[in-house]
C-alpha cells in the first residue's frame, strides 16, 4: 500500500518539476518579450499559462485523491501539503509570466525611463535565477539549498522596492 501511495507521489512530483520546467520557460520568454516589445512572443506565454494552468489543476486533483485514497500522516502529510503548496505558488508564477507578457503593448507603445527599464531587467534576470534554483532544489528535493532561496530572493526584493523610489 505504501510503495503504491509512494509511487503516486514520485509521478506527481515529476509533473511538478516539469511545470516548473515550463514556468522556467514562460518567464525567459515573457521578460523576452518584453525586452524586444514582441507582441507575438508575448501572446505565445499567454496561451502557454492555459496550459500551465491545466497541468497544475490535474497535480492537484491527482494530489487530493492521493490523500483521500491513501490517508497519510505526519511526514507523508507533510509531503503531500508540501506538493500542493508548490503546485498552487507554480500555477501562481505562470500567471504572472503572463502579467508580464500582457503588459508588453503598452510597454512598447510607452516605454518606462531607461534607468526603470535596466532595474526592471535585472529584476527579471534575479527572479529567473531564483526560478531555476527552486526548481532544482524542489527536482533534488534539496532541503539545505530550498533554505537558501530566501536570501535570493532578497535581491529582488530590493530591485522591486527600487523601481518604486525611481
Amino acid at each position: 500500500m505504501r510503495a503504491t501511495f509512494h509511487r503516486e507521489l514520485a509521478t506527481l512530483q515529476a509533473r511538478l518539476v516539469a511545470i516548473g520546467q515550463v514556468v522556467q520557460a514562460q518567464l525567459d520568454e515573457a521578460l523576452a518579450a518584453l525586452a524586444a516589445g514582441d507582441a507575438d512572443a508575448a501572446d505565445a506565454v499567454v496561451r502557454q499559462d492555459q496550459q500551465v494552468n491545466a497541468r497544475s489543476a490535474e497535480v492537484e486533483r491527482g494530489l487530493l485523491c492521493t490523500m483521500a485514497r491513501q490517508a497519510p500522516v505526519a511526514g507523508d502529510l507533510r509531503l503531500v501539503a508540501g506538493l500542493l503548496h508548490v503546485n498552487e505558488h507554480l500555477e501562481r508564477m505562470g500567471d504572472l509570466c503572463a502579467n508580464v507578457a500582457k503588459s508588453v503593448p503598452a510597454v512598447a507603445e510607452h516605454p518606462p525611463p531607461t534607468e526603470v527599464r535596466a532595474t526592471l531587467a535585472e529584476m527579471g534576470a534575479r527572479a529567473a535565477e531564483v526560478v531555476a534554483a527552486a526548481v532544482a532544489c524542489f527536482a533534488d528535493l534539496d532541503a539545505a539549498a530550498a533554505e537558501r532561496l530566501p536570501t535570493l530572493d532578497q535581491a529582488v526584493d530590493r530591485l522591486n522596492d527600487r523601481v518604486f523610489t525611481l
